[in-house]
């Protein structure tokens, strides 16, 4: 007998924070992808290709696009409420229904880098998925050398459960990662600050970013 499919409910979309923005993506969003992903310091500690091209960003569209519409990853577009601009991508991919588990990941454009981006998005869409889902426990896992993501990570709760070695190829060079799990019990919302988000005055912004 086959086993009894478990249905989770889907994420209402889009999901608000006080600053920012969480949307489905749209084929419009393709160039600044690309724009972004482009910057090796965004890309040192995501296991991408070295050249990320236009065409790269347009199957991750689409492939964005499919999650949401089946309600099983939803691989959402980070943008600044006061602006529409987008500044990078946080997701969530369900990787087990009956288990109530799911994986994690989020990047965050290098201007808008130390000002609790990715802990502000990464904290509303834990939320939602502990109390919109019911999920029980989400999990991630961190290329060793990022210390930023792992902060954001200890700020919400999650713990480390493990290293999985050589588990990236980045670069040409294989990298350990650090894996993280957190339960809905273990869960510390975080609280962003009030200052809006801009992007940084040190840092240079590509043309028509």
């Amino acid at each position: 007998m086959p086993p009894t499919k478990v249905d989770i409910p889907r994420l209402r979309l889009p999901i608000t924070t006080p600053r920012l923005l969480l949307r489905a993506y749209t084929v419009r969003d393709a160039p600044r992808i690309a724009r972004w992903l482009h910057d090796r310091e965004v890309t040192r500690t995501v296991p991408l290709w070295r050249s990320y091209t236009l065409d790269d960003a347009r199957t991750f569209v689409r492939k964005a696009r499919r999650g949401v519409r089946a309600g099983d990853t939803y691989l959402l577009a980070i943008t600044v409420r006061e602006t529409g601009k987008y500044i990078g991508s946080c997701g969530l991919e369900v990787r087990s229904a009956r288990d109530r588990r799911a994986h994690l990941g989020y990047w965050v454009a290098r201007p808008y880098w130390r000002q609790g981006v990715a802990s502000e998005v990464a904290s509303r869409l834990c939320e939602a998925a502990f109390r919109s889902m019911g999920l029980h426990r989400i999990e991630t896992g961190v290329v060793r050398g990022n210390p930023a993501s792992r902060a954001v990570l200890a700020r919400l709760g999650f713990r480390t459960e493990g290293w999985a070695r050589d588990n990236f190829r980045i670069d040409g060079e294989y990298r350990d990662c650090e894996m993280l799990g957190l339960l809905a019990s273990e869960f510390r919302p975080y609280v962003p600050p009030t200052k809006p988000v801009i992007a940084g005055p040190n840092v240079r912004r590509k043309r028509g970013a």
